[in-house]
């Protein structure tokens, strides 16, 4: 598993080390989202495993994994893929999308691919 806090602290040693404002923020947007990343592997990923590796039911544990999906907004297309392999890796479907809008709205009117939505 990685080290998401340490990846943050790099990306942030970088945003302050970079004279490009634009690619300070970038970076510095990257170190939230592994933050986010680091909390979410600390508290809410113990959790998943205890309930998907119940003992002596593969076939339960199987179906639950299958079942878990997320929705994951951001407009960053670098954050985004970021926190989508890491989510998946942790064993969950993943809906994203770049655009709020288009995430609240109506499933049927998300049921076709898009430029900012990846199932």
């Amino acid at each position: 598993m990685p080290d998401y806090l340490e990846r943050a602290s790099e990306a942030e040693d970088f945003a302050a080390w970079t004279p490009d404002p634009q690619l300070a923020a970038d970076y510095r947007r990257l170190a939230g989202s592994y933050y986010a990343l680091a909390r979410f592997n600390d508290q809410i990923a113990p959790l998943l495993r205890a309930v998907i590796d119940r003992p002596g039911n593969p076939a339960w544990s199987s179906h639950v994994s299958a079942v878990m999906k997320v929705m994951l907004v951001e407009d960053d297309e670098l954050v985004r893929a970021t926190l989508v392999d890491s989510l998946e890796d942790a064993g969950l479907q993943v809906e994203e999308f770049s655009d709020p809008e288009k995430a609240l709205s109506p499933r049927d009117s998300r049921s076709t691919r898009c430029s900012d939505h990846r199932r």
